[in-house]
């Protein structure tokens, strides 16, 4: 039985679970603010813009890993939404899994979303890996530490389709959740999601600088974004922890000495509310756009030009795109 043939279950499961975690992040995030400095109404604004800017653009560069036959907004609602579920424990595999199936619910094969998700990973981790390297300039960082973090703008060369693919074999044989690449999104695909992910750890890292610029401003603030960045692919890749919780702040106290554990801690809470409202409100919106796009559709009679929701193609890929995707096996 095919995943699409379930939608309206896979959607509830998936809503169903975001309320859960966002009910269990939100009572965590209000427990600890409990006797914590906050930053002020100001930068709470201006981080909430970057940080709803910031997840609009790792919708993009989801999204930009299928082609046009797909619903982009469908594909999209399934970021938004699947995203409330990585504050449940083990919320980065239920996050993923929450992330394919809604996806295949938009039409989209199994094999390729599931190869999607990995890839979109993956140059997220990188996008991330590149921002850090500004670590560099942190003069209060020993020097190896700062030659390593320099090796981040070579990064982006493992976005090669080569290397992409040893990437996505190897962590296969560590991990069987993860797809082996039979059929990858054509080059041009690949860097144009990173490039909407370094959009997207931009835009969040400049958030947290702000954040942490209105308690604290004695830290430099390109060693803050750098070091975001550095702290977020830490707990990005740490799955079993929901959202990186405990990581990220770590390598931040590491990271930045110069600011205090207090200041430190204080940008971290009130990024975290920052970002559970803000998935909360790209979800909705979201949903909002495409049942006013479906009515608009259903008024003027136009046809579909993209593959409808709980429908799906046996094949992987148009054949203008076979010769560009197929990927054989090393």
């Amino acid at each position: 039985m095919r995943l699409a043939d379930h939608r309206r279950k896979i959607r509830l499961a998936v809503f169903v679970l975001g309320v859960v975690g966002v009910v269990i992040a939100f009572r965590r995030a209000v427990d600890e603010s409990r006797g914590e400095v906050l930053p002020d109404i100001p930068a709470l604004v201006v981080a909430g813009a970057l940080l709803l800017a910031s997840i609009v653009l790792a919708a993009r560069a989801w999204t930009e890993l299928f082609d046009r036959r797909h619903d982009r907004r469908a594909l999209a609602g399934s970021l938004y939404a699947s995203q409330l579920t990585k504050y449940l424990p083990a919320g980065g595999f239920v996050q993923a899994a929450g992330q394919v199936s809604m996806s295949v619910t938009a039409g989209a094969p199994v094999g390729q979303a599931a190869t999607a998700a990995a890839v979109w990973a993956f140059t997220t981790v990188v996008a991330g890996c590149t921002l850090a390297s500004g670590l560099v300039f942190a003069g209060s960082l020993p020097a190896w530490v700062r030659a390593i973090s320099l090796c981040g703008l070579l990064a982006p060369a493992l976005l090669h389709r080569r290397a992409l693919t040893a990437a996505l074999h190897a962590a296969h044989r560590l991990i069987r959740r993860v797809p082996d690449p039979d059929i990858l999104p054509p080059q041009r695909r690949v860097l144009t999601s990173f490039g909407w992910s370094l959009g997207n750890a931009v835009t969040g890292s400049a958030a947290y600088a702000v954040l942490l610029g209105a308690l604290d401003t004695g830290a430099n603030p390109v060693t803050v974004v750098s070091a975001f960045a550095l702290s977020w692919v830490v707990g990005f890749l740490v799955f079993p922890l929901p959202s990186g919780i405990g990581v990220r702040e770590a390598v931040l106290v590491a990271v930045v000495p110069s600011a205090s554990s207090a200041a430190l801690l204080g940008a971290s809470l009130a990024l975290r509310g920052l970002v559970l409202a803000c998935e909360v409100v790209a979800t909705i919106g979201n949903q909002a756009l495409a049942r006013r796009e479906r009515r608009a559709r259903a008024a003027s009679g136009a046809p579909r030009e993209v593959i409808a929701e709980g429908e799906r193609t046996d094949h992987p890929a148009a054949p203008a795109d076979r010769g560009e995707s197929h990927v054989p096996h090393h």
